[in-house]
């Protein structure tokens, strides 16, 4: 399992960026009300008694809100978020205008500890994962697009490690009830994939490029991130730096012998390292010009 490494920090008035938290008193006891709420998103808008996006390419938007079951949706709703525009492996009806980025939760989600993961797994909708079983449910043949999370036909409600809804052959998997993409209460779904990790960084950095930002010096790099880390394919590395020259990214067998080395400029970048260029085993990755080195310790592992 992995950990994205993603932080979010709360807004406070005066911040540059945007004025601050709203909250908004409202008199409409439910939002919840059947699938005009994902067309028209009524909790996104002052004039529908909720609360207007403030900054959505800059900032996560979180809207807290009753989502109870009403007359015209009998089925408890927990959130929902939208993925970036496009993002892999998602229809083209998912994507939204800017006022509607975000994610919509229910504000019992912080009072019910079986419910503490679902702000996660909303911000993992938003940064573009799917569902472990691909939004389509009892079919083996909807897949989530990545790689490292077995096939499953149904969402899962419980903490039953043994379920399996798809078989896959001779490296068949159960059903990953841990996963926070599946239904799975907290305490058993709280975890991401190294795969889920790579495409929520892919897209934060490409197609919500403005959201991500962080604080670096003058003269050095903060942010040298390889992703997956171990690795048992195609290797990511995220580079963020701020006002420095030409640098070259190299990566060092323990024998000193360099197995890749490319190019970085630029304050934003990632740079993909095909695996035709290592075996398994612990290398170091070293990023280097004539002011500073700076190194990471990486593994590639076999499948």
């Amino acid at each position: 399992m992995a950990n994205p490494n993603i932080r979010f920090l709360l807004a406070e008035s005066g911040d540059a960026i945007v004025e601050g938290i709203n909250r908004v008193k409202t008199s409409v006891k439910s939002f919840n009300i059947g699938t005009s709420l994902f067309t028209t998103d009524y909790p996104k808008y002052s004039e529908y008694d909720g609360s207007d996006a403030v900054s959505t390419g800059k900032c996560l938007n979180i809207w807290v809100c009753n989502l109870d079951p009403t007359p015209q949706n009998p089925n408890i709703l927990l959130g929902y978020a939208f993925p970036p525009t496009l993002a892999n492996d998602w229809d083209f009806t998912s994507f939204v205008s800017p006022e509607r980025q975000g994610v919509v939760i229910n504000y019992k989600c912080f009072l019910n500890p079986r419910y503490t993961n679902i702000l996660a797994h909303e911000i993992g909708h938003y940064l573009g994962l799917k569902h472990t079983w691909g939004n389509s449910t009892f079919s083996c043949d909807n897949d989530d697009g990545i790689d490292d999370t077995p096939l499953s036909a149904i969402p899962s409600y419980t903490c039953d490690f043994s379920k399996n809804t798809c078989e896959e052959g001779r490296d068949d998997l159960p059903d990953m009830v841990e996963n926070v993409m599946d239904y799975s209460p907290a305490s058993c779904g709280k975890y991401f994939t190294y795969g889920q990790v790579q495409r929520m960084i892919n897209n934060l950095v490409y197609l919500r490029s403005d959201l991500y930002t962080t604080e670096v010096g003058e003269d050095t790099v903060t942010t040298l991130q390889a992703f997956p880390n171990p690795s048992v394919g195609k290797l990511t590395v995220f580079l963020n730096t701020k006002n420095i020259p030409s640098s070259t990214l190299e990566i060092i067998g323990l024998d000193g012998r360099v197995i890749y080395s490319s190019d970085f400029s630029g304050q934003k970048q990632l740079i993909e390292v095909p695996p035709e260029h290592y075996r398994h085993g612990l290398y170091i990755l070293r990023l280097y010009n004539e002011k500073f080195c700076i190194t990471k310790k990486i593994q590639f592992v076999e499948r």
